[in-house]
């Protein structure tokens, strides 16, 4: 398996996460593609990742405000649903 992960920060406000992976198993004459996109806005981030786990108090306030602080590809993957996903053979 192959995994590559293309993220994108469209504008200002928000965030695109594009996972594409291959598949194939030695013998076969296939390869398996399974594609996802994921987008999100920082306000949707910053919600989210406020009720998925809490912020620690030794993160400073200037941290707390800065997008880069919610949109890195971690969080986009784990805070936002697939708006669009594909497997071909």
């Amino acid at each position: 398996m192959v995994l590559v992960r293309s993220y994108h920060i469209l504008d200002q406000d928000r965030v695109s996460l594009h996972d594409v992976g291959y598949f194939h198993r030695f013998g076969d004459m296939c390869v398996m593609r399974d594609e996802e996109v994921r987008e999100a806005s920082v306000g949707a981030l910053r919600a989210a990742v406020g009720r998925l786990r809490p912020t620690s108090a030794s993160v400073h306030e200037n941290a707390m405000h800065d997008p880069r602080f919610y949109t890195n590809p971690e969080q986009v993957l784990r805070c936002s649903r697939p708006i669009h996903a594909r497997l071909k053979v």
